[in-house]
């Protein structure tokens, strides 16, 4: 039996003691594993955790989006409505509103054009023109103004 290795018992102490080394090498290795598994599980919850913060970054940057696009929308409104309003009033009419809101007193007192029913056709309407009454009845300083001269 040339070239064959024989196998040789080893001692019993020296048997246990390889059965040690061996236990302790497997334990290790477990350990190592362990650990490995570990790191990753860590690596997994920090990627978790950036792709969640990343999500909640977007709906943030979304609902600012949305927060100034409604911002944006309201004050077109209201930039809107200021123009409307500043428009009637530069087109209301001199002689509507306030002269037919007088009281029924001033108006007999001050007989204006509006008073009138000629005012309604077209032919006294291209006709018109203000009168000092028709303009004192506008404004309350002009009325008391007009009354004043109209009783010296």
């Amino acid at each position: 039996m040339a070239g064959v290795p024989v196998q040789r018992r080893k001692p019993f102490c020296c048997q246990e003691e390889a059965e040690d080394e061996e236990e302790e090498e497997a334990e290790k290795e477990d350990e190592e594993e362990e650990e490995e598994e570990e790191e990753e599980e860590e690596k997994e919850e920090e990627e978790e955790e950036e792709e969640e913060e990343e999500v909640e970054e977007e709906e943030e940057e979304k609902r600012k989006r949305k927060k100034m696009k409604m911002k944006r929308k309201r004050d077109k409104k209201k930039k809107k409505k200021k123009k409307r309003k500043r428009k009637r009033k530069k087109t209301s009419c001199s002689y509507g509103p306030t002269a037919t809101s007088l009281s029924s007193s001033a108006s007999a007192e001050f007989p204006t054009p509006l008073a009138n029913s000629d005012h309604l056709r077209p032919s006294a309407a291209r006709s018109f023109r203000p009168t000092l009454q028709s303009i004192a009845s506008r404004s309350p300083s002009l009325r008391l103004l007009f009354t004043v001269q109209s009783t010296l």
